[in-house]
Protein backbone atom coordinates (compact mmCIF):
# COMPACT_ATOMS: atom_id res chain seq x y z
CA UNK A 1 0.00 0.00 0.00
CA UNK A 2 1.27 3.19 -1.04
CA UNK A 3 0.60 6.30 1.27
CA UNK A 4 0.50 9.85 0.45
CA UNK A 5 3.11 11.41 1.36
CA UNK A 6 3.84 15.43 1.40
CA UNK A 7 6.52 17.27 2.52
CA UNK A 8 6.09 21.47 3.94
CA UNK A 9 9.13 23.10 4.66
CA UNK A 10 8.80 26.93 5.43
CA UNK A 11 8.44 29.64 2.71
CA UNK A 12 12.45 30.60 2.77
CA UNK A 13 13.67 27.21 2.57
CA UNK A 14 15.27 27.79 -1.27
CA UNK A 15 16.87 30.99 -0.39
CA UNK A 16 17.57 29.94 3.00
CA UNK A 17 19.13 26.61 1.59
CA UNK A 18 22.85 27.30 1.48
CA UNK A 19 22.70 28.28 5.61
CA UNK A 20 20.60 25.43 6.74
CA UNK A 21 23.30 22.81 5.11
CA UNK A 22 25.75 24.84 6.50
CA UNK A 23 23.98 24.80 10.44
CA UNK A 24 23.73 21.07 10.06
CA UNK A 25 19.80 21.30 11.39
CA UNK A 26 16.54 22.03 10.46
CA UNK A 27 13.18 21.70 12.64
CA UNK A 28 10.75 23.09 10.76
CA UNK A 29 9.94 20.06 7.95
CA UNK A 30 6.15 19.71 8.46
CA UNK A 31 5.31 15.97 6.77
CA UNK A 32 2.24 14.81 5.81
CA UNK A 33 1.97 10.97 5.63
CA UNK A 34 -1.47 9.40 4.87
CA UNK A 35 -3.58 11.43 7.19
CA UNK A 36 -1.19 12.20 10.07
CA UNK A 37 1.30 15.28 10.04
CA UNK A 38 4.71 14.58 11.97
CA UNK A 39 7.33 17.82 12.83
CA UNK A 40 10.57 16.39 11.82
CA UNK A 41 14.16 17.88 13.10
CA UNK A 42 16.83 17.04 10.36
CA UNK A 43 20.52 16.80 11.49
CA UNK A 44 23.97 15.98 9.97
CA UNK A 45 26.30 13.16 12.03
CA UNK A 46 28.70 16.41 12.90
CA UNK A 47 25.79 19.07 14.27
CA UNK A 48 24.14 16.06 15.70
CA UNK A 49 27.38 14.88 17.86
CA UNK A 50 27.96 18.91 19.04
CA UNK A 51 24.43 19.24 20.12
CA UNK A 52 24.47 15.75 21.72
CA UNK A 53 28.20 16.64 23.62
CA UNK A 54 26.85 19.91 24.64
CA UNK A 55 24.16 18.63 26.28
CA UNK A 56 26.30 16.01 28.14
CA UNK A 57 28.98 18.17 29.06
CA UNK A 58 26.05 20.66 31.01
CA UNK A 59 25.25 17.48 32.92
CA UNK A 60 22.13 17.05 31.00
CA UNK A 61 20.74 14.30 28.39
CA UNK A 62 19.96 14.79 24.58
CA UNK A 63 16.07 13.92 24.08
CA UNK A 64 14.16 14.90 21.11
CA UNK A 65 11.50 13.25 19.06
CA UNK A 66 11.52 12.81 15.56
CA UNK A 67 15.05 13.51 14.56
CA UNK A 68 16.17 12.35 11.69
CA UNK A 69 19.89 12.19 10.76
CA UNK A 70 21.06 12.78 7.14
CA UNK A 71 24.65 13.11 5.29
CA UNK A 72 24.00 16.77 4.79
CA UNK A 73 20.88 18.94 5.44
CA UNK A 74 19.63 19.25 2.08
CA UNK A 75 16.02 19.50 0.85
CA UNK A 76 17.07 16.36 -1.70
CA UNK A 77 18.36 14.38 1.52
CA UNK A 78 15.20 15.66 3.38
CA UNK A 79 12.40 13.99 0.54
CA UNK A 80 15.11 10.88 0.51
CA UNK A 81 14.56 10.00 3.92
CA UNK A 82 11.11 10.67 4.23
CA UNK A 83 10.35 8.84 0.76
CA UNK A 84 12.55 5.90 2.63
CA UNK A 85 10.95 6.90 6.19
CA UNK A 86 7.63 6.04 4.38
CA UNK A 87 8.25 3.55 2.35
CA UNK A 88 9.95 1.30 5.07
CA UNK A 89 7.27 2.09 7.51
CA UNK A 90 9.72 3.59 10.31
CA UNK A 91 7.11 7.09 10.35
CA UNK A 92 4.80 4.40 12.61
CA UNK A 93 7.97 4.90 15.19
CA UNK A 94 7.44 8.46 14.90
CA UNK A 95 5.37 10.69 16.92
CA UNK A 96 2.42 12.38 15.52
CA UNK A 97 2.45 16.17 15.38
CA UNK A 98 -0.48 17.76 17.80
CA UNK A 99 -0.23 21.64 16.08
CA UNK A 100 -2.42 22.71 13.89
CA UNK A 101 -1.10 21.87 10.14
CA UNK A 102 0.82 24.61 8.14
CA UNK A 103 -1.06 25.70 5.41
Amino acid sequence: MSLDTRIKLHDGFKDDAALIEAKGWYREAEVLIGTTRYQLTFYDPIRLNQDVLAELERGSFFLEPNVVVVPAVTRANIEAAVTQITASGAYRNLRPSIRPRVE
